[in-house]
Parts: C-alpha cells; sequence; structure tokens
C-alpha cells in the first residue's frame, strides 16, 4: 500500500493542528480493551491505533504504510480502518463540506485516547519468568527436580507455563514453572519451548525483549506470507516462521534488497518458496536482534496475503 506524498504532508498538519489544539495534561488510564467510546458514547476509538497513527504523521511514509490496515473506528458492527480514515481526509481536504473535517475528528479521537495504556488481561509476574514453554502432551508436573518426587498435578496438552529458573540433575535440566498454587518442576526433555508473547494481527506490536516492531499488513487474496525488514537493521535482523503443529522453522527460499517507491528506503524482503502451504492455526516468529532473542505466536484465522513488517531499533 502506498501513499502519496500530498497526503502526508496534509495529515501531518492535522495531527500538528489536533495536538496545539489539545495541550494533554489529564491522567494515565489504563484498560485491557483498545476500544474506547467518545464522549457522547456514539463511537469507539481504538486507541492503540490513534496513537500509533499520531507517531507514524510524525514519521515517514514507511511508519504510514505500517498502521493503515489497523482499526480505527467502531460503530456498532461498522469498522473503519486507518488506510480507509486516511482517504476520507484526502476526499474532505480537497472539497467544502459542512460535515465533521478530518482534524476535528483527530483532535477528538486523540482527546479520548490521552493518557491511553493497554494493559493485558493477565499480567504475569515476567520480572523472573526467564522463557515459557509448552508440555505437548500430558506430563508430571513435580515438587522437586527429579523423577523420584511426588507429583504435583498432569499439565494438559499444549499447556503453556512461564520458567521461573532451570536447575541441572544427573537426568538433564528440570525447569521450574509457575502453577496456581506457587511453583513445580517439569523435565526439560518432555516439553518445547512456547511462545514469549501472543500478539495479534489487528494491532502493532513492541516487542521489549529485542526492540523490534511487529505490524501485520492482511490482504485479501490467496495465502500467502512474508517478511519485510525495514529500517537500518534490516540486515542485522533474523527472523523465522513456524507453521501450527511443527517445530522446525521453515526454510527461507531467499531475501531480496528493494526500497520503497514512496520514499526510496531500503528494505529486505524475505519469502519462502512456491509450493509452501499456510494452514489455519497458531504460528510461531522467532527474531533475533543485537544478542536478543523472542518467541512470538499468533493465531491465523482467515486465508489471505500476509505481509509481515519487522522493524528494530538500538
Amino acid at each position: 500500500m502506498h501513499f502519496p506524498y500530498h497526503l502526508s504532508r496534509y495529515l501531518a498538519t492535522v495531527v500538528v493542528g489536533a495536538v496545539l489544539l489539545l495541550q494533554p495534561t489529564v491522567n494515565t488510564f489504563a484498560q485491557t480493551d483498545p476500544w474506547v467510546p467518545d464522549e457522547e458514547d456514539s463511537l469507539e476509538y481504538n486507541c492503540v491505533s490513534v496513537n500509533s497513527l499520531v507517531e507514524a504523521l510524525d514519521g515517514d511514509l514507511d511508519d504510514m504504510r505500517t498502521v493503515a490496515s489497523l482499526q480505527l473506528i467502531r460503530s456498532g458492527t461498522d469498522v473503519i480502518t486507518v488506510g480507509e480514515f486516511l482517504s476520507y481526509a484526502v476526499q474532505i481536504a480537497h472539497q467544502n463540506s459542512d460535515e465533521v473535517k478530518p482534524d476535528e475528528f483527530l483532535a477528538t479521537a486523540i482527546a479520548t485516547c490521552e493518557g491511553f495504556e493497554l494493559v493485558a488481561e493477565t499480567e504475569p509476574s515476567t520480572s523472573t519468568s526467564l522463557f515459557n514453554i509448552i508440555t505437548p502432551n500430558s506430563v508430571n508436573l513435580r515438587d522437586c527436580a527429579s523423577t523420584t518426587c511426588a507429583v504435583v498435578r498432569q499439565s494438559r496438552a499444549g499447556e503453556l507455563f512461564a520458567v521461573e529458573a532451570v536447575e541441572t540433575a544427573s537426568d538433564g535440566d528440570w525447569y521450574q514453572v509457575r502453577v496456581d498454587d506457587g511453583s513445580a518442576f517439569v523435565a526439560a526433555r518432555v516439553v518445547s519451548r512456547g511462545p514469549d508473547s501472543v500478539i495479534s494481527t489487528d494491532e502493532p506490536y513492541l516487542d521489549t525483549r529485542t526492540g523490534c516492531a511487529v505490524v501485520f499488513d492482511v490482504r485479501r487474496g490467496s495465502a500467502d506470507l512474508q517478511f519485510i525488514l525495514a529500517g537500518d537493521s534490516s540486515r542485522d535482523v533474523k527472523v523465522d516462521i513456524t507453521r501450527p503443529n511443527e517445530t522446525v522453522p521453515l526454510r527461507v527460499q531467499g531475501q531480496l534488497d528493494k526500497t520503497f517507491i514512496d520514499t526510496g528506503e531500503p528494505y529486505v524482503q524475505q519469502y519462502y518458496g512456491f509450493s509452501i502451504g499456510w494452514p489455519l492455526g497458531v504460528y510461531q516468529i522467532d527474531i533475533e536482534y543485537n544478542g536478543a532473542s523472542s518467541r512470538l505466536s499468533w493465531d491465523m484465522t482467515e486465508r489471505a496475503s500476509y505481509n509481515i513488517y519487522v522493524q528494530c531499533t538500538e
């Protein structure tokens, strides 16, 4: 998706005007739902998208491209994406109309979302969490790091646990994991590495472990998937993807050095074989950058063309 130059200039003016009108001085409010109603309770704004749009408008067209598919406005079952709103903004800017102008709307959206902070529905104590694991089958969780220790309970197949510590015993490594009533131990040999975070295709995600931002651009069409590695670090970041019910990442078919048409900025297109199938289900993305690594999971619920943008910063 490409945005004409005059659009970015117009919308940058819109945001500057809106921010000057607001002069924010409100307190932060946190909630688990990104959708926040306006004062009249007539529209809902996706505050994650609103904040991402404001940041993109203060950046360049590459940033704009990454947020275009995000849901921005909701009224009942009707949803308007960032890209659709930008098109509307250009249309209104070139005609005389008594309708609400884009800058007025954006000022209302920013005011509604001012101080917004999205929090997870359940906030695990990540301060002592090393990484997550998954139990592929039902396995024993014990009260110490040995097969001779008492069984606390059995896990469910596919259950996710946060690892608090690793202990090395005569029969190999054991993971101390969090359970509802404290902690338990499970043998490393019977589990697999789980995702560090579960992300959505509808919202931009900033991975705090690697400092990389991940944004999905999902378009109707035949099932396909590729990564767009953007920014100055595009050649320094390593990204792999693992399909549902598989344990080995897909082999990368190739990487092409390209430039965005709008800005001339370079990026790396990472693609896979034409015969690769993309089944529905939970995928895992592994990111390695600047000595840090992270594993993210996301649920592919529809067959479509997926461009996954990854941009990392120091």
